[in-house]
C-alpha cells in the first residue's frame, strides 16, 4: 500500500490508501478490440481466470445504473489526485474510445471523502456542466500531477480562484464560471457521488463497478492490463439480450 497526501503549505487536507502497482500495461485498449469483435453473442460467460471473491466482488444486491437499459454501465469512481488514477487515465480513455463494446455506456464519477476531493469533484462537474470535460479532463490531471498545480487550498474561497483561474486560462468565462460552479446541478451531482462513494466503500481508486452487479480494483484484478482486461470480460457478461 502507498499513501498519497495533498499539501497546500504546511497543511495536509487529504490523505488516501492507495494500491500501488509497479506493473504497466502490455495489452492496449486497442488490442481488445479482436476481443470485441469475437463477441458475436448477446452475452459470454465470465471466463475462469477470474475468480469472484478474489479478483472481483459480486455486489449482492445489484445497485441500480444511470444508463439506458439497453447498456451496460461501467462505472470509474476516480480522484483527480490519485496517482494511480494519472496513471491509468489514458489506457481506459483508449478502451473507451476504440476497445470497448458497443452496448458498454462508461461512466465517471468522482469519490467524495473529505473537502479535497469535494474540491475536485466541484471541478468535474463544473467541466462537465460546460461541455468542457472531453477537453479538458486529461488537462486537470495533467495540471495536478505534471504541473504541481493541485486547484485546491485549505481556504475554500482559495480554492475556487485557483479553479477559476484554471478555466479562464482555458477558454472559461467568469460569467460561465459563476453561472455553473455552485448551481443546483452540480450541487446534485455532489450529492450522489458522495452517496455512491458511500455505498461501493470506495478506499482505493479507480474502482471499477460494472452493470452496478461487479466491483474490481488494480489489486484484486492483479495488475493495470488485468484490471481492463476484466472490466472488459465482467462487461461482456452483461451484454442484454
Amino acid at each position: 500500500m502507498k499513501t498519497l497526501s495533498i499539501r497546500v503549505g504546511t497543511l495536509v487536507l487529504v490523505t488516501l490508501a492507495l494500491a500501488a502497482c509497479g506493473r504497466h500495461p502490455a495489452q492496449t485498449a486497442s488490442q481488445l478490440q479482436q476481443r470485441t469483435a469475437d463477441a458475436a453473442t448477446p452475452a459470454a460467460a465470465i471466463p475462469a481466470k477470474w475468480t469472484e471473491g478474489k479478483n472481483y466482488t459480486l455486489l449482492v444486491p445489484a445497485q441500480p445504473t444511470s444508463v439506458a437499459s439497453d447498456k451496460v454501465e461501467v462505472l470509474e469512481m476516480f480522484w483527480y489526485g490519485s496517482g494511480d488514477c494519472f496513471r491509468l487515465q489514458s489506457m481506459f480513455e483508449d478502451w473507451r474510445k476504440q476497445g470497448k463494446l458497443a452496448s458498454v455506456e462508461f461512466v465517471r464519477v468522482p469519490v467524495i471523502s473529505n473537502s479535497a476531493t469535494r474540491a475536485h469533484a466541484r471541478l468535474f462537474y463544473t467541466l462537465e456542466a460546460l461541455g468542457k470535460l472531453e477537453q479538458m479532463h486529461t488537462a486537470v490531471f495533467r495540471a495536478i500531477h505534471v504541473d504541481d498545480r493541485y486547484l485546491v487550498d485549505a481556504d475554500p474561497v482559495t480554492t475556487e480562484e485557483l479553479q477559476r483561474a484554471f478555466l479562464k486560462a482555458n477558454g472559461v468565462s467568469d460569467e460561465d464560471f459563476d453561472r455553473v460552479y455552485r448551481s443546483f446541478s452540480v450541487e446534485g451531482k455532489l450529492q450522489r457521488a458522495e452517496q455512491l462513494t458511500r455505498l461501493y466503500k470506495v478506499t482505493d481508486v479507480p474502482l471499477m463497478v460494472v452493470n452496478g452487479k461487479y466491483r474490481a480494483d488494480v489489486a484484486t484484478a492483479g495488475g493495470d492490463t488485468e484490471l481492463l482486461e476484466l472490466v472488459h470480460d465482467l462487461a461482456a457478461s452483461e451484454r442484454k439480450h
